[in-house]
């Protein structure tokens, strides 16, 4: 196979959001925002009978559904959406022709991630398939035309299964309206960044910030010194429950029993 020929042949065909079509452009000079914005190639239904589970992934890091059509895709997203670098994940966002040993090819690339360090094009595939050789070809020459602009190519299968179910459960608790935003922020620099493991070892205000994110209390004791604590009692409103349940027992409650008089 010639590499040469297959990247200078690479064209591209790409579905925009208003259904519209740009039909093979050059691969080498397509911009990266008319893949970004790219919709899915090729969609798939529902029917009985069909062979690929295809279905969606609600992906934490794009705030929407990506879908899917294979076991193994579902897991591939898992790993993109707990990856921090990544910033976007688009499915099969356009379709990929090149000349290859006097034949024209073509091929839809799973997911394009796009991180910090560049884009990466995905290929989702078994690791049992990757022996075949019509697969291991059109590995080959898409791994050439992506090399020719610079990218990386990334043929991903089977991860390790403790990892993924790792993973998996983690993915249950990505969502920002079960965390306060300052806390996300202070651990995700403390992991990431190399910022000091302690959010108390950070900057007046910084720590500040993150005590009242990571306290669960909202008593005015917790971040202002000069007020001074409920007696050991947790806060979000307790001692107010607390003080208007004791008045409305006191007001209640009679002030003498009526058999009280005959008991005596």
């Amino acid at each position: 196979m010639s590499t040469t020929d297959s990247a200078a042949s690479a064209r591209v065909s790409v579905r925009q959001a208003d259904e519209c079509v740009v039909e093979d452009s050059e691969w080498a000079s397509a911009p990266l925002d008319l893949l970004r914005h790219a919709q899915p190639w090729r969609t798939f239904r529902r029917y009985k009978g069909r062979q690929h589970p295809s279905d969606t992934y609600w992906a934490a890091t794009v705030r929407d559904h990506v879908i899917y059509e294979s076991r193994l895709e579902p897991a591939r997203l898992l790993f993109a959406d707990f990856a921090p670098d990544v910033r976007q994940v688009v499915a099969q966002p356009f379709l990929l022709k090149a000349v290859v040993e006097g034949r024209l090819r073509r091929h839809v690339p799973d997911y394009p991630l796009l991180t910090d360090d560049g884009p990466v094009l995905v290929d989702v595939k078994p690791r049992h398939r990757l022996e075949r050789p019509k697969v291991a070809f059109a590995c080959a020459w898409t791994r050439a035309a992506v090399a020719s602009r610079g990218r990386r190519y990334e043929v991903w299968s089977e991860p390790d299964p403790h990892e993924l179910e790792n993973v998996r459960f983690l993915a249950g608790y990505r969502r920002d309206w079960l965390f306060e935003m300052a806390s996300f922020c202070v651990r995700h620099r403390c992991l990431w960044r190399g910022a000091p493991s302690s959010p108390f070892s950070l900057s007046s205000s910084t720590n500040r910030n993150a005590t009242s994110a990571l306290n669960c209390s909202t008593d005015p004791a917790a971040t202002d010194p000069s007020v001074q604590p409920t007696a050991g009692r947790r806060s979000c409103n307790t001692s107010r429950t607390v003080a208007s349940r004791k008045s409305c027992v006191t007001a209640s409650a009679p002030t003498s029993s009526p058999c009280q008089g005959e008991m005596s």
